[in-house]
């Protein structure tokens, strides 16, 4: 009876049983299942054992997923340099409109100037006139 106890407590096949009967009874051994196949799956090893060297799968998956991101990088920036080139004419009409602007403004103010500038050459030519016609009398 000590023996089968001690058995019991310390064999492993035997507490594998019983844990096993556990899991069915409790309806997790789908669960289990599952869990001890993703173990697997993601312990699969990529060295060749004898060699020590690491397999071609992951250095192909390494190089294609390069060559993705190179492929994005440069989309990119394909669309940012359109974007900037977009940008810069937009920004150069503004300007040049701008400077059209200011130039049609600064004829009006030379205009103003110049015509300011006639009336009063001639109001200072007429009031010399009339004082000299004064001077002459």
């Amino acid at each position: 009876a000590l023996f089968y106890m001690y058995d019991r407590k310390h064999n492993k096949i035997i507490i594998e049983k019983l844990k096993a009967k556990k899991l069915i009874k409790s309806g997790e051994a789908d669960k289990a299942v599952e869990e001890s196949e993703n173990v697997k799956k993601s312990s699969k090893k990529n060295i060749i054992k004898s060699k020590g060297a690491i397999t071609e799968e992951p250095l192909k998956k390494a190089k294609d997923k390069a060559e993705e991101v190179t492929e994005d990088v440069q989309e990119k920036v394909e669309e940012t340099a359109e974007d900037i080139s977009e940008e810069s004419e937009e920004f150069a009409e503004e300007i040049a409109e701008t400077a059209e602007d200011a130039l049609d403004d600064f004829e009006d103010e030379v205009e103003d100037t110049s015509e300011n500038i006639a009336d009063t050459a001639e109001s200072a030519v007429e009031s010399v006139l009339e004082e000299a016609k004064k001077k002459k009398k």
